[in-house]
């Protein structure tokens, strides 16, 4: 009985996408190309299609595995093929952690309300840091009360001061969905664009 359960689960997960933005949301940067290159967060993924949703416009694009945009209500159209698709797959959570990591290394961030955002953090102390999110211009500051991360101070956020990240996470080493074979990574982006 528990081998047929166990079959029944695998055909489920190869038969419907792996969702990652719930549990463990990728960041991505896509290159289009008019050189243009956009970060954005993992709605679904399988081995052929990925869905994203853009952080600057909220945009939702699906692309194959051969670059080219299946779907989207942004301004690229389907049928119109990107340079390179990279991905950073969510490591592990640090938040229980009083120093979250070095300035310039790349964090995503769950806030309160569900969204994830991802941004290159920039003075780092002990339960204190500040991080600017490019695809805003906001800048933000994070203090540490008991076990709880909360927004310390603001600079043209939508978050509040005093509301509450329910998660910080460590991003792992980058894998291409997709790449023409192009040199597409800026000298100095830490490979990912500035939009983190």
């Amino acid at each position: 009985m528990k081998n047929r359960s166990f079959a029944a689960l695998l055909l489920l997960l190869c038969i419907f996408p792996i969702s990652l933005s719930a549990q463990n949301p990728a960041a991505v940067s896509v290159k289009f190309n008019d050189d243009a290159m956009y970060a954005a967060r993992v709605i679904s993924e399988t081995q052929t299609r990925l869905k994203v949703e853009f952080l600057h416009s909220h945009s939702i694009y699906e692309f194959d595995n051969n670059g080219f945009v299946i779907s989207s209500n942004g301004q690229y159209k389907k049928s119109e093929k990107v340079k390179m698709i990279l991905i950073k797959d969510a490591g592990e959570s640090i938040y229980s952690q009083s120093i979250v990591g070095q300035p310039e290394e790349i964090k995503g961030f769950r806030f309160g309300d569900g969204q994830v955002y991802y941004s290159r953090l920039k003075q780092v102390e002990e339960n204190y840091f500040t991080c600017r999110f490019h695809h805003t211009g906001s800048t933000y500051a994070f203090k540490k009360e008991g076990q709880t991360w909360k927004v310390y101070t603001s600079d043209k956020g939508t978050y509040p001061v005093g509301y509450i990240i329910k998660d910080i996470f460590t991003l792992l080493p980058r894998r291409f969905f997709y790449t023409d074979g192009g040199d597409h990574i800026p000298v100095g982006a830490a490979e990912l664009p500035q939009e983190f």
